[in-house]
């Protein structure tokens, strides 16, 4: 006798509102792949998530991703990723200063982060939980909709493909 089990796929609770900054992530995954060396293994996590972003599920149990996008110049660091498990998918942009960081004005590190704090962006979906208010991820999509303007603006641009890793 033989069973039959089906893996139960668990729904990413958005808001029609939110699917733009799903379509930002997977958007910013394709051009992560176009502009950077990577090794096959890297591009296909990038594609397993965007899958998965597309068809608007969390990966299961044993899988998990993470990609972004740094831009570093100047001491200081910045950051547009997505970090996505069985029971969370975080969209995020973070600052992130470097040893010796001094703002214009002369205000050094940890000090000169607190007004950018505000330009900081955290969208988290967990698994069975609903927020109050759909996010809005407008500055979140202009940020990442042209990353070539940082390389512009003399930030240097690298890949980030985290720390999470795909066991199947």
């Amino acid at each position: 006798m033989s069973v039959v089990t089906e893996k139960t796929e668990l729904v990413i609770s958005l808001a029609p509102e939110e699917q733009p900054i799903i379509q930002a992530a997977i958007e910013l995954g394709d051009w992560l792949i176009a502009q950077f060396e990577m090794t096959d293994g890297q591009v296909a996590k990038i594609h397993r998530a965007q899958a998965l972003l597309r068809k608007g599920v969390f990966p299961p149990s044993d899988e998990a991703y993470d990609y972004a996008l740094d831009a570093n110049g100047n001491g200081l660091g910045r950051s547009w990723g997505i970090l996505f498990s069985s029971v969370e998918l975080e969209v995020y942009s973070i600052y992130k200063p470097k040893s010796g960081y001094v703002e214009p004005g002369g205000i050094v590190n940890e000090a000169a982060l607190w007004h950018m704090i505000d330009q900081e962006d955290e969208f988290i979906w967990k698994v069975g939980c609903l927020h109050d208010q759909p996010y809005d991820g407008s500055r979140w999509i202009d940020e990442v909709s042209c990353p070539e303007k940082y390389a512009a603006q003399g930030f240097e641009l690298d890949v980030d493909m985290g720390w999470l890793v795909q066991t199947s």
